[in-house]
């Protein structure tokens, strides 16, 4: 087996992060994304519900592919 031929393999970690002011613990993968909160909470990204849709990690705008880190501050909410 060449080096090109070997698959990298991440462990796969649990990690806890704050969302809207509620701890969330999330599980099964090696990296976690912004994406992935709504896996674990009740928000509709399909109905609009203000003018626009404020997405925060850690006190900044966060891309939905942005990676999360253990212990994230993250805010997702419809600004009215």
């Amino acid at each position: 087996v060449t080096m090109e031929e070997e698959e990298i393999v991440l462990p796969i970690r649990d990690m806890d992060v704050v969302v809207n002011g509620q701890t969330i613990h999330m599980s099964g993968k090696s990296k976690y994304y912004f994406v992935d909160i709504f896996d674990y909470i009740d928000f509709d990204l399909k109905k609009v519900h203000g003018t626009r849709l404020i997405t925060n990690i850690d006190g900044h705008r966060a891309a939905f592919i942005e990676e999360l880190h253990d212990e994230a501050t993250v805010d997702v909410y419809w600004e009215k």
